[in-house]
């Protein structure tokens, strides 16, 4: 059914009105991941800040080139990766929406949804579809977990790439909700139906 979608973006700041460059988000459910969603934006779309550019410097190679790289391809505006992402999202009906943490993640998406909007908060004639009932916090799952003796999964896949950090944090939130339900930490990557 894949109901629950796990969210993640790259930022060059840490405010409200951050320079969001990308978003990442995966379907995902207890028996595994599902259809994803990858937006690369255009540069130039919010406020960059000095400590988070540094921040950057000191990642490692491979996460500057996942973000960065002139291999890249930039899709579009910050507003049109919005927009694609909330078609995306309601393509199939979505129950719970996590992200590391949601305070951030999607207080940022919503914000930039504003920011954008002509008819605040709505583009398109949309308005922002998430509400507080449907968020969730992806960190307080994995602390659960790991008091629940959960192994976080294998990596795979670059640190700090918006769609590899929302894999591997919702196959993380798959073998939690596993020990949760009682049907044990099989492997998160067995695709779903």
């Amino acid at each position: 059914m894949n109901d629950h979608v796990m969210v993640d973006i790259e930022t060059l700041g840490i405010g409200p009105n951050a320079m969001i460059v990308q978003i990442g988000a995966v379907r995902f459910d207890p028996e595994g991941v599902g259809a994803t969603f990858n937006f690369n934006a255009t540069f130039g779309d919010g406020d960059m800040d000095v400590d988070t550019v540094v921040w950057w410097l000191r990642q490692s190679a491979e996460a500057q080139a996942a973000v960065f790289g002139q291999s890249v391809p930039r899709d579009g505006p910050l507003r049109q990766g919005l927009y694609d992402f909330v078609r995306w999202l309601f393509v199939k009906p979505t129950m719970y929406v996590w992200a590391n943490s949601p305070s951030f993640d999607l207080a940022l998406m919503k914000g930039a949804w504003s920011r954008h909007a002509s008819d605040p908060p709505r583009i398109g004639g949309v308005s922002w579809p998430i509400t507080p009932r449907m968020e969730r916090d992806f960190r307080t799952l994995r602390t659960l977990g790991r008091l629940m003796g959960v192994e976080g999964p294998v990596r795979v896949g670059p640190k700090h790439d918006a769609l590899s950090d929302a894999r591997f944090q919702a196959e993380w939130a798959i073998l939690v909700l596993r020990a949760a339900i009682g049907s044990g930490p099989a492997s998160a990557s067995k695709p779903s139906a």
